[in-house]
Parts: structure tokens; C-alpha cells; sequence
């Protein structure tokens, strides 16, 4: 029973929270992906909501302490100035 206690709490749950993480920041990068190609439309209220989304997205791959800086950078960048088209 040791061995088993020691295998959950030494190799299980690091291994369970890992692939979490790395589960969610793959589909909130996918999303992030979606939600860039649908912003490029000329109806200003899709472009917004597109934008709201890859901010929130943006945000929750920051809160999941994943990605590059410049992944961060370029979304956030991106997603403002989707929130500022007047186009």
C-alpha cells in the first residue's frame, strides 16, 4: 500500500496536472487561432466578439502560466485592436 501511495503523489497527480495544462493550453491556443481568422470580416459587431474572445483566451493561457511571451504579446496586441476597429 506504501508503494502505491508513493506512485500517486510522487508520479500520478504531477503527471495529471500536467497534461491538464498542456490540454488547456492547446485548446485555448486553437481557439485563440479560430477566433483571429473570424475577426478578419467587415461586420464591426463580429469582429468584437471575436476579439472579446481571443482576449479571454489570451488571459486564460496567461493564467495557465503557458506560452511564450510573444505568443501573449501578439494576442493581446491583436484582440485590442480588434476592440478598437471602427472600421
Amino acid at each position: 500500500m506504501a508503494f502505491y501511495d508513493l506512485f500517486r503523489r510522487c508520479l500520478l497527480r504531477p503527471l495529471i496536472n500536467w497534461l491538464c495544462r498542456i490540454g488547456v493550453g492547446i485548446i485555448s491556443g486553437i481557439i485563440m487561432i479560430v477566433a483571429a481568422v473570424l475577426m478578419n470580416n467587415t461586420n464591426i459587431s463580429k469582429v468584437h466578439m471575436w476579439s472579446k474572445a481571443a482576449l479571454l483566451f489570451t488571459i486564460i493561457r496567461l493564467a495557465n502560466g503557458g506560452g511564450f511571451v510573444i505568443g501573449f504579446t501578439l494576442g493581446l496586441i491583436g484582440s485590442i485592436l480588434g476592440l478598437v476597429y471602427m472600421g
